[in-house]
């Protein structure tokens, strides 16, 4: 999915499906976005740690990739009367970005607490 390559291939899947029976669900890695890296991000500016950040820039914007073209299959699926879901933990900071903060209130998303470690 970070790839024209693997967005077309599932864009193809879902419009040759026949019906409205879909479930799209986006489990996005939360690495970039998590509580810790908050506080981590803090760190790496306060010691200069230029490596760590670039690394947590590419979690970021990994995931931003991956909810860009979430969106576009979320689309497709939305035109066939299907469903989409994100997962995400509670606190993960991209739920309050603008971006998903505009698709939740599109797609008339519910929240539901699961704890998924248990």
């Amino acid at each position: 999915m970070t790839t024209d390559k693997g967005l077309r291939l599932a864009e193809q899947s879902l419009r040759a499906w026949q019906n409205g029976n879909i479930l799209l669900w986006a489990a996005i890695p939360c690495t970039g976005g998590s509580t810790w890296q908050r506080v981590n991000e803090h760190l790496y500016k306060e010691r200069g740690d230029q490596t760590a950040l670039k690394r947590l820039g590419q979690l970021r914007r990994t995931a931003e990739v991956l909810r860009v073209n979430f969106e576009k299959l979320s689309k497709i699926v939305s035109a066939k009367g299907g469903i989409v879901a994100v997962e995400w933990p509670a606190h993960c900071m991209y739920w309050k970005l603008p971006a998903v903060v505009s698709f939740v209130e599109k797609y008339k998303m519910s929240e539901e607490y699961i704890n998924g470690c248990a």
